[in-house]
């Protein structure tokens, strides 16, 4: 699999004025360490296996902003992009992800404010990713029987509209009545809620506490396996694309799953 120079410097071009600093910082790190020239073809295999040889802390996030690059602007065929993510799944080490426990996410609810407290119950009854609920817009949801339905557009990650639906997670214990309220009312006034919400702040609180904030998306899979959903159904709710990625994040099958009595003890062994 090989791009040459042209592609990707007209491409970086027309990136210049939109990359965020970390990603620009990426970028020059790759064409340092291929070091083309004129006439020269560099192998984006090689590439990967060179950043994975580095041991840079940012690699998985580095890598995966190299996949959604080169796919978006077509610089490699739809072939080969799935040849590279096939090549990151198998030289990535990913770090491991704690999942929260009820009593941890009610710990760490206590360090936020309403606001904040309000974006990580949502976080934790939809499983999708913190950066869906930052582009959330009140134009494209909609409230049916308590039901909540959203309708994101493409980003970089998706090539067509997200669309998911929620419930409220009940086996929190909270002020289920008074968080609800209070939502509605954000979404009155508000047409996109969590647009100034600091998600590195709660990512914080909620290491401080002993979790990944992406858990929150394991563990609603996890639930979704103790209520009897199939995998299929649980990979279009949580927002996976393969098979795997449960045994990956989670470490248990599904069968494995369903051993344990309740939610929180497959997640107390998980985390061990």
């Amino acid at each position: 699999m090989y791009v040459d120079k042209w592609d990707y410097r007209e491409t970086v071009g027309r990136l210049e004025n939109v990359l965020f600093r970390n990603e620009k910082c990426w970028l020059n790190r790759f064409s340092r360490s291929i070091n083309w020239t004129n006439d020269e073809l560099v192998s984006l295999d090689d590439y990967v296996k060179w950043l994975s040889s580095k041991n840079f802390a940012s690699f998985k996030q580095e890598l995966g902003f190299l996949l959604k690059f080169i796919g978006e602007f077509q610089i490699i065929s739809p072939f080969d992009k799935r040849h590279l993510f096939r090549l990151q799944s198998s030289i990535v080490v990913r770090r491991k992800q704690e999942i929260p426990t009820t009593i941890m996410i009610q710990d760490v609810m206590a360090k936020l404010n309403v606001h904040e407290q309000i974006f990580l119950l949502v976080l934790c009854s939809c499983g999708r990713r913190s950066i869906d609920l930052v582009r959330l817009d009140t134009k494209h949801l909609k409230i049916v029987d308590n039901k909540f339905f959203v309708r994101l557009d493409r980003d970089k990650s998706n090539s067509n509209p997200v669309r998911f639906s929620f419930s409220w997670d009940l086996s929190i214990n909270v002020d289920w009545r008074f968080y609800d309220k209070v939502f509605k009312k954000l979404l009155e006034i508000k047409s996109r809620p969590f647009k100034n919400v600091s998600v590195q702040r709660i990512r914080r609180k909620a290491k401080e506490v002993g979790f990944h904030l992406h858990g929150t998306r394991n563990r609603k899979a996890l639930q979704l396996i103790k209520d009897g959903f199939e995998l299929e159904k649980i990979k279009q709710i949580v927002g996976w694309c393969s098979d795997d990625s449960l045994e990956r994040y989670s470490k248990l099958s599904a069968f494995d799953v369903c051993k344990f009595s309740s939610l929180d003890e497959a997640i107390k062994f998980i985390n061990k």
